[in-house]
């Protein structure tokens, strides 16, 4: 015969185990809250990250467009104002992608007289004509044009 072998069990139990393992739940929990959050605002700012990229990735094509345009035009030298009106400086999201050129040679703040040597650095193109010597340029475009989140306005000082 096998002797009877019995496992004495307590009549009330404790409940460590239990109060424990709710314990670290409710810590897993926390932390997996945490890093829900933490993500989710990572996420926003490269969203925000790369719609100032693509405004001003945008913007410089527009600036490199107006450039080309200018190299083409047979009239460069006599082409853009001295002081153009750049409407979209009041709202520039309510405008789309849009640039304004400047002949910087031109008009009462002509800076011609400063610039000496080849054509290159601002000389004009035919002897004793100064209207052909550099002009600023400005471009704005957004992002995306259905749902604007970011705008870049670039300048530059083009000397062709």
């Amino acid at each position: 015969m096998t002797p009877d072998r019995t496992i004495s069990v307590p009549k009330r139990q404790q409940g460590a185990v239990f109060f424990v393992s709710m314990m670290l739940l409710i810590i897993l929990s926390l932390l997996a809250i945490s890093a829900a959050q933490v993500t989710g605002l990572q996420e926003r700012m490269a969203n925000i990250y790369r719609a100032d990229v693509v405004a001003f990735e945008n913007a410089e094509s527009m600036l490199r467009e107006t450039e080309r345009d200018l190299l083409d035009d047979p009239n460069l030298c006599f082409l853009a104002d001295a002081d153009p009106v750049m409407t979209w400086q009041q709202n520039p999201t309510s405008v789309n992608a849009a640039s304004t050129v400047s002949n910087m040679a031109v008009g009462e703040r002509a800076r011609s007289f400063g610039w000496r040597g080849t054509s290159r650095a601002g000389v004009a193109r035919t002897g004793g004509d100064l209207q052909c010597s550099y002009f600023h340029i400005s471009a704005i475009d957004h992002d995306d044009d259905a749902n604007r989140t970011s705008s870049a306005i670039i300048q530059s000082v083009f000397v062709p």
